[in-house]
């Protein structure tokens, strides 16, 4: 099963190839141009089996010739079969498009990154590396002002140091990169974020995003963090009473009943939080669809009713670049 960090690194690679390319520039060397345009195409490499399709392929071309292929591979462990099936991606793009390929591994771990700059022996006479894009080579921006001055840098910053030691410093500064955008499909990558940190450096995000003081600047991030709170007040009102009255039986009304409130209003907003983002989600599917002039029947309404914050992000990845609606919905069997 895909992991929420695998999935968000080669969305991220999908939607800002240039931008992924940039930062690899001092790993790919002279290999990189500087005037490029540059093409999208799903791994599938045609005469390979399914077992060895790639994440993404990425053909560089100038005047309409490609130049150079570079095959993305997000790798978050060491996994032995790689050095069988990288080298069979490089010469089989090579073979199809007729210019030098390079597969380049994206990691947030730099253990990851080190066995993947192995040499690979083909043969005698023959090795085959890869060029590895690490955490070192991608900056932990934690300033906000220069994350809101290239919230893009920010995001990438934000999921290559997701399980590092400044997780939470660097995914709170890319949070305030985003917050000053009204895109909803870029508040994608924030939900990204926060499911790709560790569940601790999480909760103290969530903690952030929901304490009152925070002031985000897109009526966008505005909306959602009221509804969180007006939620969570509501919930914790209501929990606080209740959990007041069994705690004043036992310990005296009046000093269970302020503790109870306390309580209810911290569970409170974090649950409210959770209520503001999937709404927040919903209508960010929805704002994409209309943009897509894809139109939701019944069923599909039925579906989105019963989702969660997570199948809700996978629909929202699918919608950004769908023909149809069942490219976001496809039929149950």
């Amino acid at each position: 099963m895909v992991s929420p960090l695998h999935e968000s690194l080669v969305r991220f690679v999908r939607d800002h190839p240039k931008r992924t390319l940039e930062h690899a520039r001092s790993a790919l060397g002279d290999a990189l141009p500087r005037r490029f345009s540059v093409e999208v195409s799903d791994g599938n490499l045609t005469v390979l089996p399914d077992e060895y399709k790639a994440d993404l392929v990425l053909i560089l071309k100038r005047r309409g010739v490609p130049i150079l292929g570079v095959i993305p591979e997000v790798q978050l462990k060491v996994d032995p079969d790689k050095h069988s099936t990288w080298p069979a991606y490089a010469v089989t793009l090579r073979a199809r498009i007729g210019c030098p390929v390079v597969v380049l591994v994206i990691t947030p771990h730099a253990w990851v990154a080190r066995w993947a700059r192995r040499p690979i022996g083909l043969g005698p006479g023959n090795t085959f590396t890869a060029v590895v894009l690490g955490p070192e080579d991608v900056p932990a921006i934690t300033d906000p002002e220069a994350a809101r001055a290239d919230p893009l840098a920010a995001v990438l910053g934000a999921l290559a140091h997701a399980r590092g030691p400044r997780a939470k410093e660097v995914a709170r500064a890319a949070f305030r990169g985003l917050d000053a955008l009204d895109d909803p499909a870029l508040w994608v990558y924030c939900d990204m974020i926060l499911k790709s940190v560790s569940p601790a450096d999480r909760r103290g995000l969530h903690a952030m995003l929901s304490r009152e003081d925070y002031k985000p600047q897109s009526k966008f991030f505005r909306d959602l963090m009221a509804k969180g709170i007006a939620e969570g007040r509501k919930i914790g009102l209501e929990e606080g009473r209740r959990v007041g009255r069994e705690e004043g039986r036992e310990e005296g009304r009046e000093e269970g009943r302020e503790e109870g409130r306390e309580e209810g209003r911290e569970e409170g907003r974090e649950e409210g939080l959770q209520v503001g983002e999937r709404e927040a989600l919903v209508k960010a599917l929805r704002k994409l669809l209309a943009k897509r002039k894809l139109e939701l029947r019944p069923t599909h309404e039925a579906r989105l009713a019963k989702a969660n914050a997570a199948q809700l992000t996978r629909w929202i990845l699918k919608a950004a670049d769908a023909r149809r609606i069942t490219d976001v919905f496809p039929p149950r069997r």
